[in-house]
């Protein structure tokens, strides 16, 4: 078999990444198009037959690419929109594409199972790697010492159960610590690793119960035999703390420890966002993982969780992060786990499948819509321009404007998934609803 691969200059640079998993009965050549998802299919089209010819038995251009394939040949497929999920592809020798639909539009039911065999795949990988993927969630429990430890313990589970990779635990005065023996007979049918958030003498006394330990400054790095074997989080929140960080790495590493680095993420604007991801980014050439507190930033600005936690996963996964320390200690946060798994593995994929983490079998889409049409068995909605709705419930159609003071009134008795929906593909105006 005979395949062309038409790429941009920026996925020229990932031909390795598909090399590397052909089979060898499918013989692959690259074609790098300029400005390729600016050209129209007659110029594309003439543009493939100067450059390579038609001689091959799948043509395979970019699913992003914004014209049918049937306008660019005959023998001209859509792929999917990264060429890591295209040399999965070709590795299975799978190449049931569409001519109109990428890969992703064409087949969702496969890219879904296709990311779960993938998210599965990283569970085998370490504790905290030392690059993503896999980006992996710490759900930390501050511990007052007033609460019951059965509490404690069901707490953990939930998190445990909407995706933390490792549940922490933060005991911040001196009748919290002395809870930790029971905390820990009360987890001890908990499944999953655990870390310690507590000063460096509560570290050192407990280190053998805990896998991940939080967190030291660089001046604190001395005598250290009791953390051999564990990973060990220290800041780096300042220069001056990267400079100290740099030259004690690789000497935790040869007495054992495995240094997580820290840069302190602050709150966008003031004190800003900005600086901790430089410092971010000055780490990452260091022999150690990442970690970044998502709460920190997400807790502090006065927007939904969902997309704030996202798009600051994203980021730092992009500057090397592999882990995230997540704390639900606001009303606003309630959830935060599910979502920071969620976004953990959104970025996964993206860097595994090497495209943005768009269509890639999982989402954070739990309020707005990305489709324009809901199906139900009882009702249909339909999203007119920037601000109506179209409602057919049975013989009957409704155009309702989203700007209204409380459209859902229009619908008399209506179920409540009726509702929900009509209030989901209305947002944001319906946030302000006054029904």
């Amino acid at each position: 078999m005979r395949v062309l691969l038409v790429v941009t200059g920026d996925a020229s640079k990932f031909k390795d990444v598909i090399m590397r998993r052909v089979p060898h009965y499918i013989k692959v050549d690259f074609l790098e198009v300029r400005d390729l998802l600016f050209l129209d299919p007659e110029a594309l089209r003439a543009t493939i037959i100067q450059s390579a010819g038609t001689d091959y038995d799948y043509i395979i251009i970019p699913g992003s690419y914004p014209w049918s394939a049937r306008l660019v040949g005959a023998n001209v497929y859509k792929g999917p929109e990264g060429l890591g999920l295209l040399a999965q592809m070709l590795e299975k020798g799978d190449l049931d594409l569409s001519r109109d639909l990428s890969f992703e539009k064409y087949r969702p039911d496969l890219v879904n199972s296709m990311a779960r065999e993938a998210l599965e795949s990283l569970r085998n990988y370490e504790l905290i790697p030392l690059r993503p993927p896999p980006v992996r969630v710490l759900s930390e429990v501050v511990i007052k010492g007033s609460e019951n430890i059965e509490d404690i313990a069901g707490t953990a589970k939930t998190l445990a159960a909407d995706g933390a990779d490792v549940i922490v635990l933060a005991p911040i005065t001196a009748k919290a610590e002395g809870m930790l023996k029971d905390i820990l007979a009360a987890m001890s049918d908990l499944k999953i690793a655990l870390g310690l958030d507590a000063r460096a003498e509560i570290l050192s006394r407990f280190s053998s119960d805990f896998e991940v330990l939080l967190s030291l400054r660089p001046w604190q790095l001395r005598d250290l035999s009791w953390a051999s074997g564990k990973y060990l989080v220290i800041t780096a929140s300042s220069n001056d703390e990267i400079n100290l960080a740099r030259s004690y790495v690789e000497h935790l590493v040869s007495e054992g420890v495995r240094p997580i680095l820290d840069p302190v993420i602050r709150p966008p604007l003031v004190p800003g966002l900005w600086g901790s991801l430089q410092r971010l980014a000055a780490i990452r050439e260091l022999n150690a993982p990442i970690m970044i507190g998502l709460s920190n930033a997400v807790e502090l600005m006065d927007a939904d969780t969902a997309g704030s936690a996202a798009m600051l996963t994203f980021i730092s996964a992009e500057l090397g992060a592999s882990a995230l320390l997540v704390e639900e200690a606001s009303f606003k946060a309630r959830g935060l786990t599910a979502e920071a798994r969620a976004a953990a593995d959104m970025a996964s994929l993206s860097l595994m499948w090497l495209k943005p983490p768009k269509d890639v079998g999982v989402s954070l889409l739990s309020s707005k819509l990305k489709h324009g049409i809901i199906k139900d068995e009882n009702f249909e909605i339909r999203l007119l321009g920037r601000d109506k709705i179209e409602v057919k419930l049975g013989s009957k159609t409704l155009t309702l404007s989203c700007r209204d003071r409380c459209p859902p009134k229009s619908l008399g008795a209506a179920d409540p998934s009726l509702i929900i929906a009509v209030y989901r593909a209305c947002l944001p105006w319906s946030s302000r609803w006054d029904c």
